[in-house]
C-alpha cells in the first residue's frame, strides 16, 4: 500500500502530512527549518526527521511513501538533485518550490496567483492558458523584497547607520535602535560575528521587533513596514497580471501586511482553499501539471 506525503520545507519551519490512499490522515508533523539557503544535507536530514516522527506508531515504512516536497530555493537544479539523491530510499520524491504548493493549495490546481511573504518572498501564478510564471524568490541577495529576511536586515542597516552617523533621534526610534544593537551585540567586533553569522533566518527573526516599534511611534521602523507594503503589493500587482487572477496569500509576514494594502490590490485577494500542504500531497499523487516556468514576470 502507498502512502502520500506532503512537505513544505521554508526557511523558518516545516509541516508534513501523510495520508493513505482513501486521504485518510496517518500522521503529521513540524519539524526544524529545511530551505534549500541552509543546505542541500540540512534540508533533507529535517525532513527526514519530521517524516520519521510522523510515521511513529503508523506501521509504514519510508520505502512506502511517495513524497510531495515543496522547498524554498527549489529552483537550485543542483541542490534539489542532492536532497532527491540523499532521500532515495523513499518510494518515489517529487521537488518543486515552495511557493508551488502554496498555488497549488491555494487554487485546488486551477488558474489563480500566489504572493508569498515569509522568511523570504515570491509571486507565482498559474493562468487561464495554463502557464506558470514566477516574480521574485531571488533570495536575500538577490530580492525577497519586504519579507521578514528583508525588513530584518533593513532594521540593521538602518541602525549601523544611525551608530555611524551620530544622528540624534527622538525617544521613540533611539529606543527601537538601541534594541537593534543591542541584539547584535552591541561592540563593533560582536556586530560584525553577528553579521557574519546571519542568516535569512536569523535576519527575519528581527522583523516582529520591527513591527512592535512601528506602532509603538518608531518613524524609522514604520518607514520599513511602509517599504514593505510596497514590496508585497509589487509582488500582487505581477503575480496577479494585474488583477487579472485571483491571488491568495501566504507566509507569516503577509498576514501582518494584508490590513495595510491599498484598496486595488487588496480586491484582488482572496482566501486559500487550502494550505501549501495539500498542494504538495497533489504533487505527491500526480494532480498537478509539472512546474515549468514559461518566463519571469
Amino acid at each position: 500500500m502507498a502512502y502520500y506525503v506532503g512537505v513544505d520545507a521554508g526557511a523558518s519551519n516545516l509541516r508534513l502530512r501523510v495520508e493513505d490512499e482513501a486521504g485518510q490522515l496517518v500522521g503529521e508533523s513540524w519539524g526544524r527549518p529545511a530551505s534549500l539557503t541552509l543546505g542541500a544535507d540540512r534540508a533533507a536530514a529535517n525532513i527526514r526527521d519530521a517524516l520519521v516522527n510522523a510515521l511513529l506508531g503508523a506501521n509504514v515504512s519510508i520505502d512506502q511513501c511517495i513524497v510531495g516536497c515543496g522547498i524554498a530555493g527549489a529552483r537550485q537544479t543542483g541542490l534539489k538533485q542532492r536532497v532527491c539523491q540523499l532521500l532515495g530510499d523513499a518510494g518515489a520524491i517529487s521537488i518543486v518550490s515552495d511557493t508551488y504548493i502554496a498555488l497549488l493549495g491555494a487554487h485546488g490546481g486551477r488558474p489563480g496567483a500566489m504572493v508569498v511573504v515569509g522568511t523570504g518572498s515570491a509571486g507565482v501564478s498559474l493562468d487561464h492558458d495554463g502557464r506558470i510564471r514566477q516574480v521574485g524568490g531571488w533570495g536575500p541577495l538577490g530580492g525577497d523584497d519586504g519579507s521578514g529576511c528583508w525588513v530584518g536586515r533593513e532594521a540593521v542597516r538602518a541602525c549601523l547607520r544611525r551608530k555611524d552617523d551620530h544622528l540624534a533621534c527622538d525617544e521613540a526610534d533611539t529606543k527601537f535602535f538601541m534594541e537593534i544593537l543591542e541584539t547584535l551585540g552591541g561592540q563593533h567586533n560582536a556586530i560584525l560575528d553577528w553579521l557574519r553569522l546571519a542568516t535569512p533566518t536569523i535576519l527575519g527573526s528581527l522583523a516582529p521587533m520591527v513591527f512592535d516599534h512601528s506602532v509603538a511611534g518608531s518613524r524609522a521602523a514604520l518607514h520599513i513596514v511602509d517599504r514593505a507594503t510596497l514590496e508585497m503589493e509589487r509582488l500582487i500587482r505581477l503575480a496577479s497580471l494585474d488583477g487579472e487572477l485571483p491571488t491568495a496569500l501566504t507566509g507569516g509576514l503577509s498576514r501582518v501586511l494584508a490590513d495595510r494594502l491599498a484598496p486595488e490590490p487588496a480586491s484582488w485577494i482572496v482566501e486559500p482553499q487550502a494550505d501549501p500542504v495539500a498542494g504538495a500531497l497533489r504533487v505527491a499523487r500526480g494532480q498537478a501539471r509539472a512546474e515549468i516556468y514559461s518566463e519571469i514576470i
